[in-house]
């Protein structure tokens, strides 16, 4: 194994595999990473990506990589994968910097212009309704890049519509809604309904990583969103019902929290996603079992063979 040495901060290992390494063909090794890359994530990998010539993932620096990666290949059978992958530090300005290169403005359903703090806002996104959410992701991730955030951002563009109508047949507001990002990364999600709503809706955020933590309060700030939000530690007690609950993590957990998140949503709406094209029917039919059939949730959209499921929002009702 070879390591780059450094004084400076190291905030994750990146293993790296030649693709030719290991598959001949790049579909070959997307559909073997599809059904690889759940038990990585859960095993503590950060993030995964692959390219035309490499595989490479990152985990946490408290994590040895021989050892990770000795575990983990242990648990994959007919690879001819090398027997250590090239490992390098990733270090805290390196991360900033192939983040600015890498994260570009985007417009999410003609409603919400979404870019970092060194991009300036367009002037038709500076007046409702149409809005403007700077997200800066420092070290958590959730920048709205990826297509699961994406597909979740949509989501949460048209419930904000139901709720407002039309400008002819508005619908009745409630003086207040609560809203619940499980698993917030940078804030997003929860600051997208809060800027896209223009209510006083209590919108909270949980995630395990305190960075996350920290960083979706820098971008509460960054927004002046603080009034209307609060992000806190996954370990801190929640109490439904929400009106809206967003889920944007992995298929695994969210077999796991079924029933925390059936129960949280319970007279309100949930946005699933984090899961594969392929595990969309297993999460819907789990939740319409624990939920004993009232958590009906179907497909809101589908990108790069990722899915986001919902519950339909109700004519009559916001969230």
């Amino acid at each position: 194994m070879s390591t780059s040495q450094s004084p400076k901060q190291a905030i994750a290992w990146q293993l790296e595999f030649p693709v030719s390494l290991f598959f001949p063909h790049e579909a070959a090794a997307e559909q073997w990473l599809g059904d690889w890359s759940d038990n990585l994530m859960e095993a503590g990998a950060l993030s995964l990506m692959l390219d035309e010539t490499a595989l490479q993932i990152l985990i946490p620096t408290d994590l040895d990589p021989d050892v990770w990666w000795a575990t983990q290949k242990a648990q994959v059978t007919g690879l001819a994968l090398q027997a250590h992958p090239k490992v390098t530090e990733i270090l805290d300005e390196d991360w900033v910097r192939s983040t600015q290169a890498q994260f570009e403005p985007m417009v999410i359903a003609d409603q919400l212009w979404l870019g970092p703090s060194w991009h300036e806002v367009p002037d038709s996104f500076r007046d409702p309704p149409r809005r403007a959410l700077t997200i800066d992701p420092g070290l958590a991730f959730g920048t709205g890049s990826h297509a699961t955030t994406q597909l979740c951002l949509q989501a949460v563009a048209q419930l904000v519509k139901s709720i407002a109508g039309s400008p002819s047949h508005p619908v009745t507001k409630p003086a207040s809604r609560r809203i619940l990002d499980y698993g917030c990364g940078s804030g997003v999600l929860g600051l997208a309904w809060a800027v896209l709503s223009e209510t006083h809706d209590e919108v909270i955020g949980l995630d395990i990583d305190p960075v996350a933590v920290a960083t979706a309060k820098d971008n509460a700030r960054l927004n002046e969103l603080e009034h209307c939000t609060r992000f806190i530690d996954a370990e801190a007690a929640v109490h439904g019902p929400f009106d809206l609950v967003l889920a944007n993590i992995l298929a695994q957990p969210l077999k796991v929290l079924a029933p925390v998140l059936v129960e949280l949503s319970s007279k309100g709406q949930l946005v699933l996603a984090g899961l594969l094209d392929r595990q969309a029917e297993e999460l819907i039919d789990i939740y319409l079992e624990v939920s004993k059939g009232d958590c009906q949730l179907e497909i809101f959209g589908q990108k790069d063979g990722w899915t986001c499921l919902w519950k339909r929002p109700q004519t009559s009702s916001a969230a």
